[in-house]
């Protein structure tokens, strides 16, 4: 599961974690450890102590295999996300959050 990070009012970074279908947006601010602190870009996404790829394509691990939107891996068959635009694309047209969304 991963872990965003926020920027409290002293300038320390922390983090917080939210399911991804939940996370909070860029700019937007959530209370932690009773200060108001602003999502800001997160260098990487860390799910379960793993850094999460911005190299592209990668390998979904989140997606359902046979995804329809997406070529599969022949070897596990699981979606392969083929580019920046093709994760956006993803995203909106299911409602997905990622790293990085405005919305």
């Amino acid at each position: 599961m991963p872990d965003y990070e926020f920027k409290a009012p002293d300038g320390t970074v922390k983090t917080k974690f939210f399911p991804i279908s939940r996370a909070p947006a860029l700019g937007s601010t959530v209370q932690i450890d009773g200060q108001p602190c602003v999502r800001i870009i997160s260098p990487s996404i860390v799910v379960d102590g793993n850094p999460l790829s911005t190299r592209y394509p990668v390998v979904s691990r989140f997606l359902k295999k046979g995804h329809p939107d997406c070529p599969q891996d022949p070897k596990t068959g699981r979606a392969i996300i083929t580019s920046k635009n093709h994760e956006d694309y993803i995203c909106k047209k299911y409602g997905y959050a990622k790293d990085g969304d405005d919305e």
